[in-house]
């Protein structure tokens, strides 16, 4: 019995291992692609939306197989190995698409809906096959450890808790260490090697562990069915929800990251720590249903379904009017700090902390959704696994839905604060839902009234906060160390007004004007360009390559920012500008800076291409005299594959013979 519980404690950490190695991949995929074929949201959105799909198969296809008279332990640990050894050569891979995307995407208009297509055509297989075998895992192992209906909830709830506390593991070490010290390729060797170790292991476990069950437990004839009875509606009902709660999560997470890419800044270590802090709610959440002695956890599963969404809808209605502060709170922090080398580390713990308290209530009530609603469909231990693949397939499928229409449709047309209220407000609505189909309440009045209180107050709520101060979101507090008495004197330092201001599918664009009329251009927060401070390298960037060749009549402009230097570049004899940029939205704001930047837009030498650099680069045949770079800083998250050695290749190979290539790049902030 002691040799059995040390092997159940050695699987539980084993997989906690395993939800390390699944976020160090999706992140690791994510950096290839980014080299290969561009860093748009869209590329990313394939990459998520491909992982999650996979899983949700995964959990589907091996939920059933769970069930079946098969060593799960072998089956799981098979599925490790293999894992590991397909990790293994998605690098080649993802190299490999290349000249296969340069082929076929050649056949279509750059910037064209039909290369984000083909993107995900390619990538698609790559990260499907892994994904869908790290979507096994969790029905299989869990079959091992349940071996009756009392203990569904709880083992699901542990199992998950353990996987997602590795994930945030992986977040943070894929960040600040492995990428870092070992780069992307070793990286990927390190994981991949993990999970085979882990195979390994969960095969020398398998003779200490006895088998699940096998044959059904039946009871005069008839399955056993839970304390809990629940109605063949409720179960429907109950599927439903944690498919919309999945969506709704997706909603929450890059709204969040949005969000907070405004108060701490769109670093890369800033959105691993966004994620992480994200994942540990959900894993905290997951946890608490494993303590039996809390009352919360003793009410029936159908009911505490209906409080985790309704918490889940009404805390971030609450804590949205804070939201407006958060630049303010953080600014504080980040004032008191001394930025050097050596507080690095405090003050990515600190952002941490800031962003799980914000994210810990809404969180925590997601955490605890899953393993109830697999409580829920769990009527017979022989066919759990099944249940447990079902449901997590289905809050899978619903999460994949989210990424898509949160990123491309919800946020560009609603705005931050908009997608939080949507999202709020449904939650709340399914919480009122599970509410009224359950037998928490008697008298259909009393239980509709009561049942529709939690959406009314959502909602309103939502719909009662101001519009948040768009100069707040736009003051960059992550780069200043500003001491301010409070909000309100916070507020007041800002003495300009804002002329532009979109929440876009790629970032938060922003153009403002102070009280001497200097336009500046911010991107998540942070100033890109300005007709004061910044204004004599955005005219000598183009102004100084020009000069240097002696016939340019050819020239590219990766990065339009405010345009100047695209201005700087048409006031010489060229024959053509082609322009590079992956946002619509800074397109549309350096047009307010017209009477700086020549209005080189109208100019019909000029042609603006609304697509990643990457993929440019890798589709264009032209051949140029000139290619002006002037990305954001490298530290912003998906700007730094512009200052790789991919990228200045591939600039290279579009150079013609004693062409010129200009490098903006910033010598301030930088540590020797």
């Amino acid at each position: 019995m002691r040799t059995a519980s040390w092997s159940k404690k050695v699987l539980y950490f084993l997989f906690f291992l395993s939800g390390i190695c699944g976020l160090v991949y999706e992140v690791l995929w994510a950096r290839y692609l980014g080299l290969f074929i561009g860093n748009t949201t869209y590329a990313h959105t394939i990459v998520l939306a491909s992982f999650m799909l996979g899983l949700a198969l995964g959990n589907l296809f091996f939920g059933k197989m769970a069930d079946r008279d098969v060593n799960h332990l072998t089956c799981y640990a098979w599925l490790e190995i293999s894992l590991g050894l397909f990790a293994i050569i998605t690098p080649n891979i993802f190299l490999w698409q290349m000249p296969v995307f340069s082929a076929l995407g050649k056949t279509a208009p750059i910037g064209s809906p039909i290369l984000q297509v083909l993107k995900l055509a390619l990538s698609f297989p790559v990260i499907l096959l892994p994904a869908f075998l790290m979507g096994g895992t969790l029905p299989l192992i869990a079959k091992i450890f349940i071996h009756g209906l009392g203990n569904v909830k709880n083992e699901v709830a542990k199992l998950y808790a353990f996987n997602s506390f590795g994930a945030v593991a992986g977040a943070l070490s894929s960040a600040f260490f492995l990428i870092p010290k070992f780069g992307l390729d070793f990286s990927v060797s390190i994981a991949a090697v993990t999970n085979i170790a882990i195979g390994v292991a969960a095969i020398a476990l398998r003779s200490t562990l006895r088998p699940p069950v096998q044959a059904a437990v039946l009871s005069h004839g008839q399955e056993i069915i839970p304390s809990e009875s629940v109605a063949n509606h409720q179960m429907r009902i109950a599927l439903i929800t944690i498919g919309i709660s999945g969506l709704t999560a997706m909603f929450y997470e890059i709204a969040w990251f949005r969000l907070f890419a405004l108060v701490l800044g769109s670093s890369t270590y800033s959105f691993a720590l966004m994620l992480a802090a994200f994942i540990s709610g959900i894993a905290l959440g997951s946890a608490c249903l494993t303590n039996a002695n809390w009352r919360f956890n003793r009410l029936p599963a159908y009911t505490l379904l209906a409080l985790a969404e309704t918490g889940i809808g009404l805390s971030v209605a609450v804590s949205m009017p804070l939201y407006e502060r958060l630049p303010y709170y953080f600014g504080q922090i980040n004032g008191m700090i001394v930025h050097a080398p050596a507080t690095f580390p405090v003050y990515e713990g600190i952002k941490y902390f800031f962003c799980f308290m914000v994210m810990i209530v809404p969180t925590l009530f997601f955490g605890m959704t899953l393993p109830l609603v697999v409580r829920l469909f769990s009527r017979n231990p022989v066919y759990c696994g099944q249940s447990v693949g079902k449901v997590f397939a289905v809050n899978t499928l619903g999460a994949v839905l989210g990424s898509l229409l949160a990123g491309f449709f919800v946020i560009p047309a609603f705005g931050l604060k908009g997608t939080f209220l949507i999202a709020n407000t449904i939650n709340a609505a399914l919480g009122g839902l599970l509410l009224f189909t359950g037998n928490v309440f008697d008298g259909k009045r009393f239980k509709s009234l009561l049942c529709l209180l939690p959406v009314i107050a959502t909602a309103g709520i939502g719909c009662l906060t101001p519009p948040w101060n768009q100069i707040v979101f736009t003051r960059g507090t992550f780069r200043g160390q500003k001491i301010y008495t409070d909000f309100e004197a916070f507020k007041a330092a800002a003495s300009w007004k804002i002329l532009y201001y979109r929440d876009g599918a790629q970032s938060t664009v922003t153009v403002s004007q102070d009280s001497r009329g200097m336009l500046s251009l911010f991107v998540n927060g942070k100033a890109d360009a300005s007709t004061d401070n910044d204004l004599k390298t955005e005219i000598l960037l183009g102004h100084i390559p020009l000069l240097l060749h002696r016939e340019p009549r050819q020239v590219l402009n990766i990065g339009i920012g405010s345009g100047i230097t695209c201005g700087a570049i048409l006031a010489y004899p060229v024959e053509n500008l082609d322009v590079v940029e992956i946002s619509g939205e800074v397109v549309e704001a350096s047009k307010l800076f017209k009477d700086h930047n020549r209005a080189f837009y109208l100019d019909p030498r000029v042609r603006i291409f609304n697509e990643d650099a990457k993929t440019f680069l890798i589709l264009t045949p032209s051949l140029y005299d000139v290619i002006v770079s002037e990305p954001s800083n490298p530290w912003m998250s998906g700007v730094a594959s512009l200052f790789s050695k991919e990228y200045f290749m591939g600039v290279k190979s579009h150079l013609k013979e004693k062409g010129i290539f200009a490098q903006w790049f910033h010598t301030y902030e930088i540590f020797l």
